[in-house]
């Protein structure tokens, strides 16, 4: 229900999910550590960063807070060592 038309032509209310959901994203670096900073998608506003290393697969294992709406994630790689 959350849709562009929803919120752009009929001007409904944006709804997050009710709880968090887990989410992977791909295509690190295996074992190296990352900063990742939530920032405000409108206003910019960054949030406390944080630590996540990927896995054997170059996997990051995130967290979509719950109500989120949309999100905006700063990702950067900590160290180029392993």
């Amino acid at each position: 229900s959350d849709t562009w038309y929803q919120a752009i032509v009929a001007k409904a209310p944006r709804t997050g999910l009710g709880v968090a959901q887990p989410i992977r994203l791909g295509g690190f670096l295996a074992h190296r550590a990352y900063t990742l900073t939530p920032a405000d998608p409108l206003s910019g506003v960054r949030a406390a960063p944080i630590t996540v290393t990927a896995d054997d697969d170059g996997k990051l294992s995130l967290s979509l807070p719950a109500g989120v709406v949309d999100v905006v994630w700063l990702l950067a790689l900590t160290s180029d060592s392993k």
